[in-house]
């Protein structure tokens, strides 16, 4: 494809507009699923064991709580059939507060699915997958893999029990630095969406 000039035009994959309708339609539901089992698997020893199958679709925007309340719009929000419900959020322009509003909306869907008289252990993991075209960690935190997980662990002996929420932060930064060697299958989706090689 040409623009007028007869140049190639470069599709900017993490438009907002383009990943929503690759990643937020149900007729590429099959896209997001294989993205999000991906990134389950790609740092998670057990990643294998929670893969999903099938996720339905959720509402992007939240109702806020209280008049005046910040609300919240998601990229993408599913629900997989074990109940799980996953925050996919692409931010292209640097946000100091990235990590703040992260934990915002993850914060906010993990408490809106109780109504009144629910019971807490009716309460699904909410999996955040921030996507983004800054750095917002330092290499030297992680060695800078593009690929971070964020859990909410004991101090002392590192045990993951408090399994409410997690992060997963991807830098297209770090892939792009460190782009060669073998490539996982979450690396070359990657790589696409961020017009990486």
């Amino acid at each position: 494809m040409t623009d007028d000039r007869n140049e190639p035009i470069r599709l900017d994959r993490l438009s907002d507009r383009f990943f929503k309708y690759l990643f937020a339609t149900e007729e590429h539901k099959d896209l997001l699923i294989a993205f999000l089992n991906e990134v389950l698997l790609d740092l998670d020893p057990d990643g294998s064991a929670r893969r999903i199958e099938d996720v339905a679709y959720g509402d992007r925007e939240s109702s806020p709580l209280y008049r005046g309340a910040k609300l919240p719009r998601f990229d993408v929000v599913a629900t997989a059939e074990d109940g799980r419900v996953f925050h996919v959020e692409v931010q292209v322009a640097r946000d100091r507060y990235f990590l703040e509003r992260s934990l915002y909306y993850a914060a906010m869907t993990y408490f809106l699915q109780l109504g009144k008289g629910g019971e807490y252990g009716d309460l699904a993991p909410v999996i955040f997958v921030g996507l983004l075209d800054f750095e917002v960690f330092p290499s030297a935190a992680n060695d800078g893999a593009c690929h971070s997980l964020h859990r909410i662990l004991d101090v002392r002996n590192r045990r993951w029990e408090m399994k409410g929420m997690e992060f997963h932060f991807l830098e297209l930064p770090k892939l792009r630095r460190h782009n060669a060697g073998p490539r996982s299958g979450l690396d070359r989706l990657l790589s696409y969406l961020g017009n990486v090689g």
